[in-house]
C-alpha cells in the first residue's frame, strides 16, 4: 500500500509536494516502521528457546510432545541443533523428551543434517558432561549415523572410563568410571564391540572388588550382546567367580534365566549358577544385601 499510494507515484510522474504533506508522509512512515519493529511472527524462535529451558518445563511426554507440535516443519531442524549445542544450559531428561518428539518429525535429509552437526561436535569434543548428554539427548539408534571417526574416537573414551571404573556396593555409588557407564545401551551398535568386552573381561578378574562389583554390575548384562556365542575364557572369568563363592557374580548373573538370553550363555552357566554356594570370604560388606536397589 506504501509503495502504491505513496512511493510508486512519485517515482513514475511528476509530483510536487508541499511541506505539510511531506511532514505528514513521514511521520505517517516513521509510525508504521515502528509497528513493524515491534511486531512478532505466530512463532518466535527466541521466545521458544526460552520456552525450552524454561525452570517450568515439566518431564512429561505429552507436554514435550505438545511443545514439538508448535514448531513449523521448516523450523524443526533449526530448532533442535539449537537446543542440542546448548543443552548443557537445562535438564537432560527434559530435552530428551522433547529432542525425540522432534526427531521423529525430521525428513531423512534433516535427519542427515542433524547426524552431521552431532558427528563435527563427536570429532573434537573433550569434555564428558557434554558426550554424556549427547548419547542421552540423541536416540541411540542413530548412533551409526554418524561418521566413523567420530563413532570410534568415544568408543574409546567410553571403553577407557570402564577400565578405570569402581563401584562401591555398600554405598551403592560409583567412585569411578562413571561416562563408561553410558556405552550400555549403545552396546548393540558399537564398532568396537570386542575392545568393549575385553575392557570388561579385564574388569571381572581384576583382584580390586570394586572393579570386579563395577563390570558385574554396570555391564555383566550386555556380555550376551556383545559375545552373541560367548568367548571361552569370558565363560571361564564368569565360572571361577561363582566357583570362588563371589555373591557379587551370583547376584548379577541372574539374568542367564532369561528368556531372552541366549541358550549359548545360559547352558554354559547354568550349572555353576545353580550350585552357587556363598564363601566366606564374601560377607555383608560385598554381597549388597542392605542396599535397596
Amino acid at each position: 500500500g506504501m509503495y502504491q499510494a505513496i512511493r510508486n507515484p512519485r517515482s513514475h510522474g511528476k509530483y510536487t509536494d508541499s511541506q505539510e504533506d511531506a511532514d505528514a508522509i513521514i511521520l505517517f512512515l516513521n509510525h508504521i516502521i515502528r509497528l513493524v519493529d515491534q511486531s512478532k511472527s505466530p512463532f518466535d524462535k527466541t521466545t521458544f528457546q526460552n520456552r525450552i529451558f524454561d525452570a517450568l518445563f515439566p518431564e512429561d511426554a505429552r507436554y514435550a510432545q505438545l511443545l514439538a507440535e508448535e514448531i513449523p516443519a521448516k523450523l524443526r531442524l533449526e530448532i533442535l541443533i539449537q537446543a542440542y549445542r546448548d543443552r548443557q544450559k537445562g535438564d537432560a531428561k527434559k530435552l530428551t523428551l522433547l529432542a525425540n518428539e522432534i526427531i521423529q518429525r525430521l525428513e531423512e535429509v534433516e535427519l542427515d543434517q542433524f547426524c552431521n552437526v552431532v558427528s563435527e561436535e563427536l570429532r573434537t569434543i573433550e569434555d564428558e558432561t557434554a558426550i554424556q548428554t549427547t548419547i542421552q539427548l540423541v536416540p541411540r539408534k542413530l548412533w551409526m549415523r554418524y561418521s566413523e571417526i567420530a563413532r570410534i574416537r568415544i568408543e574409546h573414551r567410553l571403553i577407557a572410563s570402564v577400565s578405570d571404573g569402581r563401584y562401591d556396593p555398600k554405598n551403592d555409588r560409583i567412585i569411578s568410571g562413571h561416562l563408561g557407564t553410558w556405552s550400555t545401551g549403545l552396546a548393540p551398535f558399537f564398532t568396537l564391540k570386542d575392545e568393549l568386552a575385553i575392557a570388561i573381561e579385564a574388569k571381572l578378574q581384576s583382584k580390586d572388588a570394586m572393579g570386579r562389583a563395577y563390570a558385574l554390575k554396570m555391564f555383566s548384562s550386555i556380555l550376551p550382546v556383545l559375545q552373541p556365542i560367548p568367548y571361552p575364557w569370558t565363560i571361564a572369568t564368569l565360572q571361577q567367580g561363582l566357583s570362588d563363592g563371589d555373591a557379587m557374580f551370583h547376584k548379577h548373573l541372574n539374568w542367564i534365566h532369561n528368556k531372552n538370553t541366549p541358550p549359548e550363555w545360559r547352558d554354559a552357566l547354568r550349572d555353576a549358577y545353580d550350585g552357587f554356594v556363598i564363601a566366606e570370604d564374601f560377607g555383608q560388606g560385598v554381597t549388597e544385601d542392605d542396599v535397596p536397589f
